[in-house]
């Protein structure tokens, strides 16, 4: 671990992370982004997880990696680029009892930084949706895929998006979403996002 003598002012490579929902937004806020056409979703911009830790850039600590430096540094900071919705998903709480050896639960922030008109979130259930009746519906929304056939579509109770909470949101907005909220981000939003480090996630809906 470096030793942290004098320090100063550190700058920070971002990780770019290709995702299939990303593209070439993120051009106008990074430069050294990988070339074109890869689709770029998620920009790790300070994080000391194994998965994408950030390196310094300047100073006579440049090269090394955040996790050298603070291996224990509680906090992942991204921005991303959603040029498509985003899967439904759900983070563990601390607690879960499943979790990968060394992995922490995740609890996160957004910040919405740019967004087209009429942008919008999935945050949590539509109300009167319980557990029984999200079940169900991602049961026949499953089979219907599975099948492709219309009458498996019918048999569920309740079309799987309309048990989802639909937000609209704008430049400026503050979201929390703690462990355990049914969440997706909506296409054509820039949002930094501030979460534990860690990165475990359960899909639930990817459309």
């Amino acid at each position: 671990m470096a030793k942290l003598r004098a320090p100063y002012p550190m700058l920070f490579a971002p990780d770019f992370k290709e995702k299939v929902w990303g593209g070439r937004r993120l051009e106008s806020w990074f430069v050294n982004m990988p070339p074109m056409p890869a689709p770029v979703g998620e920009a790790w911009v300070l994080s000391a997880h194994p998965n994408g830790p950030t390196r310094v850039t300047n100073g006579r600590l440049a090269g090394r990696t955040l996790v050298e430096l603070c291996p224990d540094f509680p906090l992942l900071i991204k921005v991303l680029s959603c040029e498509a919705d985003l899967s439904v998903q759900v983070h563990p709480s601390d607690y879960y009892p499943h979790l990968r050896i060394g992995e922490s639960g995740k609890s996160e922030v957004w910040l919405v930084l740019d967004a087209v008109p009429d942008a919008s979130i999935i945050h949590g259930l539509a109300e009167g949706v319980t557990p029984e009746v999200l079940r169900r519906a991602l049961a026949a929304a499953a089979t219907s895929t599975t099948a492709r056939t219309a009458a498996a579509a019918k048999s569920s109770d309740t079309d799987i998006m309309e048990c989802f909470r639909r937000v609209s949101v704008a430049a400026g907005d503050l979201i929390p979403v703690p462990p355990g909220t049914v969440h997706a981000l909506g296409a054509g939003l820039v949002v930094a996002e501030v979460q534990q480090s860690s990165d475990t996630t359960y899909r639930l809906w990817d459309y």
